[in-house]
């Protein structure tokens, strides 16, 4: 079993990594654009701000003061509930991210999970349903 687990953390670093490169060519090639203000999202105030109006409605999100925690997943300690509410999530980002024409929200939420270091069922089940959905494109 702890066979499975190091290859579960390994393949949710590879990931997580691949996701986070994936972020950087989106910040260098893509501006971000929230009701037609264009936002620099070099800047950390105005990347605030987005980061606030997009992760406001991410049930798995939460705010104190100016921190936003970007994976606060509900666990019941259920694989199969806690895999349904991961791919529950997905979508819930996936349709986010489409809404404000914002792939950049996906590589926050992938930092998010590897910097939390917990990888279960919802984990398994949020990064199962994007794989899903790309092979579906």
């Amino acid at each position: 079993m702890t066979g499975l687990r190091g290859f579960g953390q390994v393949l949710s670093c590879t990931l997580s990594t691949l996701l986070l490169n994936f972020h950087q060519v989106q910040l260098t090639y893509f501006p971000v654009v929230v009701n037609s203000t264009q936002l620099d999202i070099f800047s950390s105030q105005p990347e605030n701000l987005f980061m606030t109006k997009l992760t406001s409605t991410l049930s798995f999100a939460a705010q104190a003061g100016s921190e936003i925690d970007l994976w606060t997943p509900a666990e019941t300690g259920d694989w199969a509930t806690d895999n349904a509410t991961g791919r529950a999530y997905a979508l819930e980002l996936i349709g986010v991210m489409k809404a404000n024409e914002a792939p950049i929200l996906l590589g926050h939420v992938a930092k998010a999970i590897g910097a939390r270091g917990k990888h279960g069922g919802v984990e398994v089940g949020f990064f199962q349903q994007i794989a899903e959905k790309l092979l579906l494109v």
